[in-house]
């Protein structure tokens, strides 16, 4: 349902059922400094909603955003939360800087990832996940560290060699074409980083803006198309 749409605005989760002419406001986190980091929607039954929180909180709605209970506490910020594509039971949750965590039965039990990733320094802080749906049952985590891929569900990984050395960039946002595994996007303060060759080789592109490039999507059904959502920060201290 194309009207329905929900939003994270601060400590609180809104919804929309009518294209945007009117929001409700179904969560409401009163702790203080808390946001809400990451939603999303389960594509196989859309009345199970998951929102996590920058205290760590996961939490799970049956109910299209009606009631919510707390399903899993990381003791870490969330940074973001991937949803499979061939299975919403599989999630895989990104923290600011314990790594990532992954449940196969929509959050009954969960598996830390963090151990596999030990051996690239900086690969557990700040992380952000792409899914690479075309290849199935594969991850693009950026780090601190650069860009690793999985390509058997996080058992292991490998890096992928980007122009600048492992640790140099802080990188804000990443993308992965749904058609073509091949084709990675990623943003920074400044530039757009783009692989055709599944990371080869790399073409940049100063960013349009003075504002970091903060989230990237690949249109699904057009490649040559690139959505990006930027944001401006005080200082330089990541997210």
């Amino acid at each position: 349902n194309k009207c329905t749409v929900f939003a994270a605005i601060g400590n609180r989760v809104m919804r929309t059922a009518d294209c945007s002419r009117t929001w409700q406001n179904v969560y409401f986190d009163a702790r203080a400094d808390t946001l809400v980091s990451s939603i999303i929607v389960d594509h196989f039954n859309p009345n199970t909603v998951y929102a996590a929180t920058t205290q760590g909180d996961l939490l799970k709605s049956l109910d299209a955003g009606g009631s919510w209970t707390p399903i899993y506490r990381f003791g870490n910020s969330v940074q973001h939360v991937l949803m499979a594509a061939a299975d919403s039971r599989t999630l895989y949750v990104a923290t600011r800087n314990k790594g990532i965590w992954k449940t196969s039965d929509a959050g009954a039990t969960w598996s830390d990832l963090s151990p596999a990733l030990g051996e690239y320094a900086g690969a557990l802080d700040r992380v952000i996940l792409a899914e690479d749906v075309a290849r199935g049952n594969s991850i693009i985590a950026a780090s601190n560290y650069g860009l690793l891929r999985t390509t058997d569900g996080g058992a292991t990984w490998k890096p992928i060699t980007l122009l600048t050395p492992p640790g140099s960039t802080g990188i804000y946002s990443l993308a992965v074409s749904p058609k073509d595994s091949n084709f990675i996007v990623y943003g920074t303060l400044t530039t757009l980083y783009r692989s055709v060759d599944g990371g080869g080789k790399w073409t940049t592109s100063k960013l349009p803006t003075t504002r970091a490039a903060t989230s990237l999507l690949i249109d699904p059904s057009n490649d040559s198309t690139i959505w990006m959502g930027v944001t401006s920060f005080k200082q330089n201290t990541g997210f």
